[in-house]
């Protein structure tokens, strides 16, 4: 059981996190630990960030796969 309280989350880190999801149009990945208390802001972060890249270069790499072909 974990004991340690729940983080409060500021006006500012919810604001960062709502940029976040406007920006990208999706959701931050690492919102729901962060309010678990589960990770600190910075580590929610920063998982979001790397998932959205992870995200972004699959679909990159995906949109090129199909492109080529359409080459001549």
């Amino acid at each position: 059981m974990n004991t340690s309280p729940k983080p409060t989350i500021t006006a500012d880190q919810r604001s960062w996190f709502a940029e976040f999801a406007a920006f990208t149009g999706g959701d931050a990945h690492g919102l729901e630990d962060f309010e678990a208390g589960l990770t600190s802001f910075a580590e929610a972060a920063q998982h979001s960030l790397a998932c959205f890249r992870q995200e972004s270069h699959e679909i990159a790499n995906r949109l090129e796969h199909a492109l080529n072909p359409l080459i001549l």
